[in-house]
């Protein structure tokens, strides 16, 4: 499947490469984070309730169960997954429009596709510098915000 719109240089509209690159990039984030922190939990927590610490919520993961306190059973819900779940249905979704970085079609030379694909750029088209300046803050923002969670499931109530 080909993009339909596919300007000068056989490359695809930006956003579309933008879009993709975040959701690709926080579904493989938020899936790993979520794993990280149930095979931490499991490792580091106590099998029976201590209510004086406030550990009172059960987590059963591969036939083992602690008790985390409230901080830390919100790490390990579901809330993680959900959004990795979205990620990936953008990310299906914007596949399944065509190929959003133009692989396929970047090796046809521009004078062998119809006149009809081809559009001219538009103005104020976004240079790789900016759209990787873009991914590089995403990307720190995302780093920051998962620093501040799991900050705030350690730090002492």
């Amino acid at each position: 499947m080909t993009d339909p719109i596919t300007y000068a240089g056989a490359r695809p509209p930006t956003l579309r490469r933008i879009v993709f690159m975040i959701c690709s990039l926080t579904m493989v984030m938020t899936f790993f984070t979520s794993i990280a922190f149930q095979l931490y939990f499991i490792g580091h927590r106590p099998p029976y309730a201590i209510p004086s610490e406030g550990r009172i919520y059960p987590f059963s993961e591969h036939g083992y169960i602690v008790y985390l306190t409230g901080r830390e059973h919100v790490l390990v819900s579901s809330d993680w997954l959900i959004v990795s779940g979205i990620c990936s249905l953008l990310i299906w979704s914007i596949k399944n429009e065509g190929d959003p970085f133009a692989s396929k079609m970047g090796d046809v030379p521009l004078g062998a596709l119809p006149r009809s694909m081809i559009k001219p750029n538009p103005a104020g088209w976004t240079s790789g510098l900016q759209v990787l300046l873009i991914l590089g803050g995403y990307f720190v923002a995302l780093l920051t915000l998962m620093v501040v969670l799991i900050g705030r499931a350690f730090a002492a109530p």
